[in-house]
């Protein structure tokens, strides 16, 4: 099956009979989004927490307690089976993953459907910009904690050769502020506690030299808020498994500023 060219209710319908796959490159196009159930006596915390630290444009929508389907995101998609995988937590502690969630579902249950900043690599693409994505890191900018919900900021970070590709980039974002938005810094990635040996590491043609001659840009990611969620030692998390996104109704052009 290509899944590049294949409707996101198609793909979701296909992960629904318990197949694995990851969602990068999946119905291209399209917003991915990540995936936080919480406890309903958590929720409005973590709603507050959002909106302390500017990310409440993060978030794409918020299922009521024990409702399993969506409205916003997709015309009521199953959040206990739509994804290719989940991650349950308890007290802080992965308990199990699994393609299924039907059987821990509970009328308690508030999901947040949050921005995944994959989602915009498609427009990087569809205008022929080069870079080279180096991946989550956690900086040294604390969150202003809510609750049981404290952290840092969890950025994505990607390098670019040419200054006309990081400035195409920068314009493509800033115009999609609910998926994307403006980056959070640009410059050397120490400034915000980026260690340049963890940049360098693993990533081919990429070394101290680089990372002083290239532009290097980061944006805030929903990945902020799920690591938050999942240290939080609440009684029981449920997320997204890794590079296992909820693959959107929403296209991006549709939902950008202009």
């Amino acid at each position: 099956m290509n899944f590049k060219n294949i409707s996101p209710n198609e793909f979701r319908n296909f992960v629904r009979k318990g197949n694995d796959i990851t969602t990068d490159g999946v119905c291209p196009g399209y917003a991915h989004a990540n995936l936080i159930i919480v406890p309903k006596e958590y929720a409005y915390d973590l709603l507050i927490f959002c909106l302390s630290n500017n990310f409440l444009k993060s978030i794409l929508e918020i299922v009521e307690a024990g409702n399993p389907y969506t409205a916003y995101v997709a015309n009521k998609a199953d959040i206990r089976k739509d994804l290719p995988k989940y991650k349950i937590f308890k007290c802080g502690k992965i308990f199990k993953e699994t393609n299924d969630i039907s059987s821990y579902w509970s009328h308690n249950f508030v999901s947040f459907f949050i921005k995944c900043t994959k989602s915009f690599e498609w427009l990087l693409r569809t205008y022929n910009i080069e870079w080279i994505k180096h991946g989550l890191f956690i900086t040294n900018i604390p969150c202003n904690p809510v609750g049981p919900f404290n952290g840092n900021l969890v950025v994505t970070l990607r390098e670019f050769y040419r200054s006309e590709d990081a400035i195409k980039a920068i314009n493509l974002t800033s115009r999609n502020k609910i998926m994307q938005g403006t980056p959070y810094h640009m410059g050397s990635p120490s400034v915000i506690g980026i260690k340049e040996d963890l940049i360098c590491k693993g990533i081919k043609n990429t070394n101290q030299e680089s990372i002083l001659h290239n532009t290097m840009i980061s944006w805030d990611s929903g990945a902020t808020i799920k690591k938050v969620v999942e240290e939080s030692k609440l009684p029981i998390v449920i997320t997204n498994g890794n590079a296992r996104m909820f693959v959107t109704d929403l296209f991006l052009e549709s939902i950008s500023d202009f």
